[in-house]
């Protein structure tokens, strides 16, 4: 009898660290799964802010021609000063023209992503002021030229298939078509004031036949 008390307790106390180690295990298969984090989004200015922006960015655009076109009219010891003055606005630009670009391609992937359910707000209102600020002259809007390209392309790439995203490729492209059509209105002009700066894009300059 004793034998058997001891084989019994033997299985009892393997049985129990089996069921020991069973639980020991599955937590350790909970932690092991990593939580999904979700991608955080990027905080959108205010349409006020925008315009605000708008303003900003176009001012600072409107100077450096102003400096730059009556750069030649200077006295010479005069010029150099006007050429850092223009430069430094032109290069302060390109900071606030980027962190614009950003929101604006965020902004459309997220409607894109969600198939247009939340509209590309913060780009209607950007394109709405582009399109129809009266204050605005056709050489000003050039100041974005570089900007619509960019998220034009974007879009393109995307090939949204709601009416909504399909209805904003085809605003910007529009955009974008007017706008190459005034900078060749203001090509010499643009070569004059903005050849001496580093810009985005591939210079386009004209050559002799």
């Amino acid at each position: 009898m004793s034998g058997l008390f001891r084989c019994k307790g033997f299985l009892v106390l393997v049985g129990l660290l089996l069921l020991t180690a069973s639980c020991d295990q599955k937590p350790k298969n909970t932690q092991d799964q990593a939580p999904v984090e979700p991608q955080p989004m990027i905080a959108l200015r205010s349409p006020g802010q925008l315009s605000d922006d708008l303003k900003t960015i176009l001012a600072a655009y409107r100077q450096t021609i102003i400096l730059m076109w009556d750069e030649a009219t200077l006295p010479a010891k005069d010029r150099p000063n006007a050429f850092v003055v223009g430069k430094l606005l032109f290069e302060e630009n390109l900071p606030k023209l980027q962190s614009l670009e950003t929101e604006l391609i965020a902004e459309i992937e997220a409607s894109v992503a969600d198939r247009f359910k939340n509209p590309a707000a913060l780009t209607e209102a950007f394109l709405n002021t582009l399109e129809n600020e009266p204050s605005w002259r056709d050489a000003d809007k050039l100041a974005f030229q570089d900007l619509v390209e960019t998220i034009g392309i974007k879009l393109d790439t995307l090939a949204p298939d709601r009416p909504a995203g399909k209805a904003l490729q085809v605003r910007i492209n529009e955009d974008r078509k007017a706008l190459f059509e005034i900078r060749v209105l203001y090509a010499k002009e643009m070569e004059r004031v903005f050849a001496q700066f580093q810009t985005r894009g591939m210079p386009v300059q004209r050559e002799a036949w």
